[in-house]
């Protein structure tokens, strides 16, 4: 590809503040919230509190559930 030329990227854009990328938990999302209550076997309070403190990264929060409560 040429420098001039553009690429074409119809995904989302990293600049826009709604994007939380592929690895985020949603707190606003029912079935996320029990699915990974359940597979960091933590409550559905714990998963938000957890959220609050490291960001909604799956990886951050499993990592803050397993030092926090030691289930991982």
């Amino acid at each position: 590809m040429r420098p001039e030329e553009q690429r074409a990227f119809d995904g989302p854009s990293y600049d826009d503040p709604a994007y939380e990328g592929p690895g985020h938990i949603d707190l606003n999302d029912p079935e996320d919230v029990r699915y990974w209550s359940a597979r960091l076997e933590a409550t559905p309070e714990e998963l938000q509190e957890a959220v609050q403190k490291v960001g909604p990264n799956r990886t951050a929060v499993g990592l803050y559930l397993g030092e926090v409560g030691g289930n991982l």
